[in-house]
């Protein structure tokens, strides 16, 4: 293995194999009390949840999918000589989502939880869904008949869970807030690939339908600037990738979707960071997207998640040819400067530039940093 792979199952994997959220950077183990001295709980934090109970498991969909799924584009490379040790690992890591899974099942099939405190919640949200489910259906030509029993139950569930409740669901404070429909349209596409159902493709194709023209959806333009762009990238990649790769999408849509991908790039990649992190805001004209050159102070905190916005980059090329060497650069340069020790969430040299209530979250090392440094290496390596 090499050293990032080496780091991440040394020291991000619970017993089950889920990927923790965020570890300690000081002692590399999962965060704990003393991780917290000091710190503020927030008001929206969910009450009887202990901070490293949360913490450690906040986004252990997003980085347990993200794991599987860089596993399953290393496991692409043919001229790997370590192909069954990866196959191990990716049976490993589908039971973890399985477990996940299974967890959520306490209420409802389908129903898919962050697990904190390594137990079950109430509480979701929807990329944690698609990342899981982007990466069962990569795994899946390459899955024993019990795994793709599996797969083709999980996947149609899980999109089905949001249907049945026509995309309402209470998160943290806000009582059955109605999620972006375009969140749903690529779920209920790759739900129908596992389980054909003429209803659930015509629903996909009329919420598309009726918000094309907000695509990207999670272009993040906002009070001249760009904020969060790392999260906002990945997601509308996925989305737009899972819909046109689907057999269900008429031609029709192909232009609008790629013109999506094109722009949330556009946006993201100017966040990137010489030293190898990405500004989490910058000053913009909304107009047009383009970054008002500024002093570093008037940019936000760096984060590691620099990561997540060059794999998004080097899979978003291959929809848009044209931007091929540019996602290369772009990820090579990232990806040689960041070492296991600086996958930080927030760089601790910016903790001054976030609330205080937030200046915490400079102790922790990502596990979505780590996964989608994998990720975004094998995709490099397969081209």
């Amino acid at each position: 293995m090499d050293p990032m792979q080496t780091f991440l199952e040394n020291h991000f994997l619970d017993e089950s194999g889920v990927i923790y959220s965020q570890i300690d950077a000081k002692n590399l183990r999962p965060t704990d009390a003393g991780t917290f001295t000091g710190a503020e709980t927030p008001a929206w934090h969910p009450s009887g949840v202990v901070l490293p109970d949360f913490w450690n498991y906040e986004n252990c969909g997003m980085t347990t999918g993200g794991y599987l799924s860089a596993l399953c584009t290393m496991l692409a490379d043919v001229r790997r000589k370590d192909r069954e040790r990866l196959r191990t690992l990716a049976q490993r890591t589908l039971r973890a989502l399985h477990r996940i899974y299974t967890i959520g099942a306490e209420w409802e099939e389908g129903f898919f939880p962050k697990i904190w405190g390594n137990r079950f919640s109430r509480q979701t949200s929807t990329d944690q869904y698609l990342y899981a489910m982007f990466a069962m259906d990569q795994y899946y030509p390459t899955a024993s008949e019990e795994e793709r029993g599996l797969i083709r139950k999980m996947i149609p569930a899980m999109a089905e869970f949001w249907r049945k409740r026509n995309y309402t669901l209470t998160y943290y404070l806000v009582k059955d807030m109605v999620w972006p429909p375009l969140r749903f349209p690529p779920l209920l596409l790759l739900a129908c690939k596992y389980a054909p159902e003429e209803s659930r493709k015509e629903e996909a194709l009329r919420i598309l339908s009726e918000n094309l023209e907000k695509i990207p959806e999670n272009s993040r333009r906002k009070s001249g600037r760009l904020y969060h762009l790392a999260d906002a990238v990945t997601m509308d990649v996925m989305n737009l990738s899972l819909m046109l790769e689907s057999e269900f999408l008429p031609a029709s849509f192909r232009p609008s979707l790629i013109a999506g991908m094109e722009k949330i790039w556009f946006e993201a990649r100017q966040t990137l960071t010489e030293d190898g992190f990405y500004w989490t805001s910058m000053p913009c004209d909304c107009s047009t997207g383009i970054v008002i050159p500024g002093t570093e102070a008037q940019y936000g905190a760096r984060s590691a998640w620099s990561t997540m916005v060059v794999r998004a980059g080097l899979q978003l090329s291959a929809c848009v040819p044209a931007l091929k060497e540019e996602t290369r650069q772009c990820a090579e340069r990232v990806l040689a400067k960041l070492t296991p020790e600086t996958l930080y969430y927030y760089h601790p040299d910016d903790a001054g530039k976030l609330d205080r209530s937030k200046q915490f979250e400079v102790r922790f090392l990502s596990g979505d940093a780590v996964v989608n440094y994998l990720w975004a290496e094998a995709l490099l390596g397969n081209r």
